[in-house]
């Protein structure tokens, strides 16, 4: 039990004390607080990238997502679009139009897709 003969005596002169050692529970608290806000920083500038996406591209990162392209699978259907002219949307939903892009990429010999690129995104396309 303490009593106040288990601490001296301080006579209060007007002069400001020391401060003491900052206690543990108050080191942790501000620890969690500041890691608290740093997520919800990161969340809030996360909602507000997605936000500000144009349409079609989330519908693409989403169809992509969906059909199991990786990034690099996503990377050379964007290819294959920029060279045909159409969005990488219109790739995804038209196996056709996916088809017709990359058999002329494979004929006129893009560096960029290889055809062992290519036929590895055919193969996921026909496995969903």
């Amino acid at each position: 039990m303490w009593t106040l003969a288990d601490e001296p005596m301080r006579l209060v002169t007007g002069d400001a004390l020391p401060p003491g050692p900052m206690p543990m529970w108050a080191i942790v608290a501000w620890t969690g607080a500041a890691i608290l806000a740093a997520l919800l920083l990161v969340a809030i500038l996360g909602v507000r990238w997605w936000i500000s996406q144009p349409q079609t591209d989330l519908a693409f990162i989403s169809m992509s997502r969906r059909l199991g392209l990786s990034r690099t699978d996503r990377r050379v259907v964007e290819h294959l679009a920029e060279l045909s002219g159409v969005h990488p949307v219109a790739m995804l939903v038209s196996r056709h139009a996916f088809a017709v892009a990359a058999q002329s990429a494979i004929q006129t010999g893009s560096r960029v897709v290889g055809p062992a690129r290519i036929a590895g995104v055919i193969d996921k396309f026909n496995q969903a």
